[in-house]
């Protein structure tokens, strides 16, 4: 699965005008992203240890939102197109009181969004996708997937293998549209990954 042309067209055009309107956020900002299961979260959790300010998913902060507040996974799931509004709300609420210049780790950022909904087979609307385009990380890391351990017993991130890879297909190539370089992580030990980033940065 990837992107259309009509797609990739929707995503530069958000950019350009973004930029001609001065909207489009640079800055000092890493990117921390990948497939469920990529280890992404255990790779943020370390660095926030060791003295990064970091943002948790908020995808899953969202549905753990929701979780406590009595609503079945299957109900948080049903209207996906809403709950990624939901989670746009709570990205852009922190996103709004951080300085450009700050420097900010991040477990998902905007664009992923984009990424679910179409292996979900639901719509872009332009609110996603020019909310995307304004914001321009300094540094963007993919992780790749860890094999997944038999009986999972997480209900929020509960996609199949399949899906997973499609997801960090798409999540490489809609950051690169987006007008960013993103840096591929491949599947090592986290103090090797870790390192691997710190490297970088």
């Amino acid at each position: 699965m990837k992107l259309s042309s009509a797609e990739c067209h929707w995503l530069t055009s958000a950019v350009a005008t973004a930029r001609e309107k001065r909207a489009r956020r640079n800055t000092s900002w890493v990117l921390i992203t990948g497939a469920p299961g990529s280890g992404k979260t255990t790779i943020v959790n370390c660095m926030a240890a060791a003295g990064w300010r970091a943002i948790e998913d908020p995808g899953r902060a969202e549905f753990e939102h929701q979780l406590k507040n009595g609503v079945p996974p299957n109900i948080v799931r049903h209207d996906y197109h809403r709950f990624q509004h939901m989670v746009l709300k709570r990205v852009l609420n922190i996103v709004d009181l951080i300085p450009d210049n700050d420097q900010v780790l991040f477990d998902y950022g905007i664009a992923e969004s984009l990424a679910f909904m179409k292996v979900a087979g639901i719509p872009w609307d332009n609110v996603i996708v020019e909310a995307a385009a304004r914001l321009h990380f300094s540094q963007v890391f993919l992780l790749d997937i860890v094999p997944l351990s038999l009986g999972s017993d997480d209900v929020i991130r509960n996609e199949s293998e399949l899906s997973r890879k499609l997801l960090r297909d798409l999540f490489l190539e809609i950051y690169q549209v987006l007008g960013h370089n993103p840096i591929r992580v491949p599947l090592m030990g986290v103090k090797e990954r870790i390192d691997f980033i710190d490297g970088l940065i």
